[in-house]
């Protein structure tokens, strides 16, 4: 531990977790020791980090006093133990927390403490961003839960204990430690617990407004963060264990009407979140995941289920049943800005997700095919078809010189496909602005299922107009005799969920290449680039420098 530590009393102890992150721990630290309000106090919980973490944080203490760095003996397989010695050290009137990976916004401490100071509060809480770091885009989480207010009691706004992150926070030290709430070791989605029970626990909670942590996302990243390796199985046992936790606590409470909050919540978001696992695995890889969230979710009350979003009721239905490739269907919808991957039936007014045989499956938990599968409040018919939301999935994909060979599958939702006249895998910059076309030749494999297959070069309409550097993603555009639908291209069960692909040739104008990557939203994206030629000459003109 450091023992040059500022000999005065900190407002604000912010406890600052790192394991192996060397690379990025040092903005998550400039951005602490450059906040608007300096009486602070910064501890550095290292988990065992072998990657030169601990010469890093030592330098950074000797030159700055605010800096405490705590080096745990053995790495402890999460984010709870290191937080718990960080709350065991703190000796701050308030604690905030902080991930290696993200940053606090420069206001972050002076904001949250000045609102909990005046509203006399236990807890604060701020806006999280998510930030991704590719687009240099920032997107407010939950923004609806934070218009500003004071809450005596988390039942005057219960539908605050959605908000499960704990680093968008500052909570009293002396309150912490009366009500011995600390995080659950061993176990990840650790937030979850340790905020219900503040969120219970606290005398008076105070929301801002104002966004207090940047949440950085790294998509294109190989180091993603414990909570983004959702396919791993421990991940969806984990998070179950701790919703078990939280609802057994609940049980204990006198808070009516908080765990019908807690279980809606459930279903609409976290189960979402654990089942996009299914969309990158195969079907033996996905099964004890859907048999997990399964295993939990038949215990949930069914009445909580008729009131969620009728998408989500049958996402919960197909996992009910087992249904892997249903499930696959929905969360493609979900995850995959409403794109519909499954005919949709429809009976006078009313709408069905899936085909008419799946409306004779056998009744579930009391409750018909039909209830558990009419989505008429999505509207989904009323969209003419240029706006129509088709899911095409790429199957195969290969580059060989300028050469590019491709497959993959289309649902025809709302059998209209027969006034196509002519598809195109295209290249696209922006929602769909197209600039080259490769033709695409079709074949009806069942009334609503199409295949297509794509195979030379692209014949460029607005390539010479781009620019190196730009990025943009692939798509298929389907041509009626008045309409053009566009839409981008995502991944299907490819033998490599994950790839990235260096495509050398000809584009705008110029020799250059196309780095291909996975996307954002299971899209397969592009990245334009100079060759390695044109890297050698602006190295040399950039004297050296790479």
């Amino acid at each position: 531990m450091n023992t040059n530590a500022s000999p005065v009393v900190p407002d604000v102890s912010v406890v600052l977790i790192s394991y192996n992150d060397a690379t990025r721990l040092p903005r998550a630290l400039a951005a602490l020791q450059h906040q608007s309000h300096q009486n602070i106090e910064i501890i550095v919980v290292d988990d065992a980090s072998t990657d030169g973490t601990s010469e890093l944080v030592a330098a950074a203490a000797a030159a700055d006093g605010r800096i405490r760095q705590v080096v745990l003996s053995g790495n402890s397989g999460g984010c709870s133990g290191p937080r718990n010695r960080g709350i065991d050290e703190a000796r701050g009137t308030w604690v905030m927390f902080c991930d290696s990976d993200d940053e606090y916004t420069r206001d972050a401490v002076v904001e949250l403490m000045r609102a909990a100071e005046q509203g006399k509060a236990d807890l604060g809480c701020g806006v999280a961003e998510r930030f991704y770091l590719r687009d240099s885009r920032g997107y407010p989480w939950r923004p609806e839960l934070h218009e500003p207010r004071i809450m005596s009691t988390i039942m005057d706004f219960p539908d605050l204990i959605a908000d499960t992150i704990c680093v968008n926070k500052l909570y009293r030290r002396s309150w912490l430690i009366e009500t011995g709430i600390r995080f659950p070791e061993g176990l990840l989605y650790e937030d979850q617990l340790f905020t219900i029970e503040a969120f219970t626990t606290a005398r008076t909670i105070v929301v801002i407004p104002e966004t207090t942590y940047r949440w950085n996302v790294a998509a294109e990243s190989n180091q993603q963060s414990i909570t983004q390796r959702r396919t791993e199985l421990r991940n969806v046992k984990n998070r179950i264990e701790i919703n078990r936790r939280i609802d057994t606590y609940l049980t204990g409470l006198e808070l009516p009407g908080l765990t019908a909050i807690k279980g809606s919540k459930f279903l609409t978001h976290d189960l979402p979140i654990s089942l996009a696992a299914v969309l990158l695995v195969n079907d033996d890889e996905a099964a004890p995941i859907v048999e997990v969230l399964a295993d939990y979710a038949r215990g949930i009350d069914m009445d909580l289920v008729s009131e969620i979003p009728p998408i989500n009721k049958v996402v919960v239905g197909c996992l009910l049943r087992g249904d892997i490739a249903g499930i696959r269907n929905v969360i493609r919808y979900l995850r995959w800005t409403y794109v519909i991957d499954v005919p949709i039936t429809a009976e006078g007014e009313r709408q069905y997700w899936g085909a008419p045989t799946d409306l004779d499956e056998p009744a579930l938990h009391g409750h018909d095919a039909r209830w558990w599968r009419e989505v008429t409040a999505l509207g989904l018919q009323a969209e003419p078809f240029a706006r129509q939301r088709l899911c095409h999935l790429l199957i195969d994909f290969a580059v060989n010189a300028d050469e590019l060979t491709l497959s993959g599958s289309t649902v025809d939702p709302f059998t209209m496909f027969d006034k196509v006249v002519a598809a195109n895998f295209v290249m696209l910059q922006g929602a769909n602005s197209v600039l080259a076309r490769l033709p695409m030749t079709w074949e009806q494999i069942d009334l609503h299922k199409w295949t297509w297959r794509a195979a030379g070069s692209f014949a460029a309409t607005g390539l010479d107009r781009a620019r190196i550097g730009q990025r943009g993603v692939f798509g298929v555009e389907l041509q009626t005799g008045t309409d053009v639908n566009v839409r981008t291209v995502h991944m299907g069960q490819m033998s490599e969920p994950k790839f990235v692909m260096d495509w050398p040739g000809r584009f705008f104008g110029r020799a250059s290449g196309l780095t291909i990557y996975l996307g954002r939203r299971g899209t397969i994206a592009w990245r334009s680039s100079p060759t390695r030629a044109q890297r050698s000459i602006a190295r040399i003109l950039g004297g050296g420098r790479g």
